[in-house]
């Protein structure tokens, strides 16, 4: 239970699938054009997590006018597993958000692999040439060399999903 002395507020800047890449182009973009608004910002109060605030905005705005504790990153989950795609997007996200909130405490949010059935991870012409268990070693190692990289602790979603599939049945069609 939240104590009243406490409030929390937990903002999300979401653009489906958006790489880091893209990130670092919008923050850009914004830079030059505040009206640049691709993200559905959406921010929950700890005082009542049923009512939220959303609206189309920018990164860059969010952090030129809050102060946060914490803002973690993370690659799109289709290029997650490839670690040449971090670099150098990650960095110019990295150096906004220690622009405007040199007191965030900076954490990457790992992403999980694939279902087993995603035609990616099967044979044939879409594959990626590795399957489930191939896709989270790789997910998982370019996550924890970014992590180590910059010093940033790491949340381990991605590996919290293996476990959980490592103990329960196979997903089934």
């Amino acid at each position: 239970k939240m104590s009243k002395k406490h409030h929390l507020h937990l903002t999300s800047a979401c653009i489906g699938g958006c790489s880091l890449e893209t990130h670092a182009d919008h923050l850009k973009q914004a830079e030059k054009d505040p009206a640049h608004k691709p993200y559905l910002i959406t921010i929950w109060d700890s005082a009542d997590l049923r009512k939220k605030n959303i609206y189309q905005g920018n990164v860059l705005e969010l952090l030129k006018n809050n102060k946060y504790d914490v803002v973690t990153i993370q690659q799109a989950s289709h290029y997650s597993w490839n670690y040449a795609t971090y670099q150098p997007y990650a960095d110019t996200v990295i150096n906004y958000i220690r622009k405007f909130n040199p007191q965030a405490k900076i954490m990457v949010q790992q992403t999980w692999a694939y279902r087993s059935d995603d035609p990616r991870l099967l044979p044939g012409e879409k594959s990626w040439g590795f399957d489930q268990q191939g896709m989270h070693e790789r997910v998982r190692a370019a996550y924890h060399k970014i992590a180590a990289e910059k010093g940033f602790e790491l949340i381990p979603t991605g590996d919290a999903i293996a476990l959980y599939r490592k103990n329960t049945p196979p997903y089934k069609v």
